[in-house]
């Protein structure tokens, strides 16, 4: 995979591939958009320039990169906490009936994929033992 792919004319550089973190460097140094390129000067064209272009790219993907995982991560990490279950119930109590499968804010949820909960408080108004589960709200014994 290419990120910058540079080609010289009698006239111009012209830069094609990943050039949107770049596009400041590339104005500064009298760069043109033109359908999907940028034109240059030719005497913008030195190894030193593609070469400090090429780094900053990809510094600019890797960061870029490296801001989306750690969304995710903390994304997952709040998915898999006490705040999203108490978030969960308040949609449900506004309307939003998503998450109906979550009891109360005493509800464990073992599996998020499978909508499996444990609780004990609701479990033993059931008369149910430990082991006891909910599957999508509707309680199963684990048997």
């Amino acid at each position: 995979m290419f990120t910058l792919l540079f080609t010289v004319t009698a006239k111009n550089l012209i830069v094609t591939g990943k050039t949107f973190p770049i596009k400041e460097q590339l104005k500064a140094l009298g760069g043109i958009w033109q359908s999907s390129r940028w034109v240059l000067p030719l005497n913008a064209d030195a190894p030193l320039t593609r070469a400090n272009l090429v780094e900053q790219c990809r510094l600019a993907i890797k960061a870029e990169k490296e801001t989306a995982a750690a969304a995710e991560k903390a994304r997952l990490a709040y998915k898999y906490s006490p705040e999203f279950v108490k978030d969960a119930l308040k949609a449900k109590a506004g309307g939003d009936y998503s998450y109906d499968w979550i009891c109360c804010e005493n509800c464990v949820v073992l599996d998020w994929g499978r909508q499996h909960t444990r609780c004990t408080s609701c479990g033993a108004d059931y008369g149910t033992h430990i082991e006891s589960f909910f599957v999508k709200g509707r309680l199963r014994t684990g048997d």
